[in-house]
């Protein structure tokens, strides 16, 4: 239920396969830049198959798909931006080959502290991986310095309800405490 979009009728479309836009660090011309790429159908890809895609772009730029046309977009009016926004988002399929499913970022990936993200327009669902801190935890009744992973989980209320943006939270969370897909 939090994987879909609604179309110009105001329809869900559910989608089965996870495409994660993310901007991907890459070096070009001797300056570092972010590039938007698209990394299509992670939820049946392994975190090793993942991060060779991720690597192959930042030592390769020119072989990232990315967004197409959508690489210039920032280059255009503002209110050609807008009216291109509201074309895409009315059709679920187009949103989710220009823009993916899901939007991610790794705001605390340069930095040693925590951090806290706020969700990309574009998605109704986003991910933001902020830094690890450490902070005092309670194990076995006492009170130890721990390593925390700060994530935010953002969602469009338009789409997802509460309820099942709890649930997924909450498996999300046993997921990455269980350490899925490391094996």
């Amino acid at each position: 239920m939090v994987h879909a979009y609604r179309d110009w009728r105001g329809r869900l479309v559910i989608f089965d396969e996870v495409d994660a836009t993310l901007a991907i660090e890459a070096e070009i011309d001797g300056c570092k830049v972010p590039m938007m790429h698209i990394l299509r159908g992670i939820n049946r890809r392994s975190n090793f198959e993942l991060h060779k895609e991720i690597r192959g772009i930042q030592s390769n730029p020119g072989q990232s798909q990315g967004m197409g046309f959508l690489q210039y977009f920032p280059h255009l009016p503002t209110f050609l931006r807008h009216v291109l926004y509201l074309i895409v988002e009315c059709n679920p399929r187009w949103m989710k080959r220009t823009g993916g499913t899901v939007g991610l970022t790794s705001v605390g990936m340069f930095g040693t502290h925590s951090g806290w993200g706020l969700g990309m327009r574009i998605h109704s669902r986003s991910v933001m991986v902020g830094g690890i801190a450490q902070k005092p935890g309670v194990v076995d009744g006492c009170i130890v310095p721990r390593e925390y992973l700060d994530v935010t989980l953002s969602f469009d209320h338009n789409i997802v309800d509460g309820a099942p943006a709890a649930r997924f939270a909450q498996k999300f969370s046993e997921l990455i405490e269980d350490g899925f897909g490391f094996d």
